[in-house]
């Protein structure tokens, strides 16, 4: 379920629900009270989890240097951080997303020893939005 809190005859925001679990394609529907469903245009929806936020990590501290972690099928883990700690790996079932920064002179660092993406996404910006530093 969306709840609109804008929307126009070319952009909506709106707020959903928290996620309940873990789910590897979920779906949105998009229905505007008096005007019917949204058309997406094939754009799609992802619930993510921000690095920065203490419930990705279980309600624990984030990792820290020699951590190994993983995400899991049905997680999309969204580095929202400047810089990582130095992990010994990183396994990606799930998907690992860099957002892209207007700011070309941004600096983000990822530390790991060894990434594999098993199944999953590794996703550095796009190629409408290409990540930059």
């Amino acid at each position: 379920m969306c709840t609109v809190e804008e929307a126009t005859s070319t952009y909506f925001k709106c707020r959903t629900s928290p996620r309940p679990g873990l789910f590897p394609n979920p779906s949105l529907e998009i229905r505007i009270a008096g005007m019917g469903r949204v058309a997406t245009q094939g754009l799609s929806f992802r619930y993510v989890n921000y690095w920065s936020e203490p419930k990705t990590w279980g309600g624990d501290f984030p990792p820290v240097d020699g951590d190994l972690i993983s995400i899991p099928k049905g997680l999309n883990l969204l580095v929202d951080i400047d810089s990582t700690p130095i992990l010994s790996a990183v396994v990606v079932e799930g998907a690992l997303i860099f957002p892209s920064n207007p700011n070309p002179n941004h600096v983000r660092t990822f530390d790991a020893h060894y990434v594999m993406v098993r199944g999953g996404i590794f996703e550095v910006g796009t190629e409408q939005f290409p990540y930059t530093s």
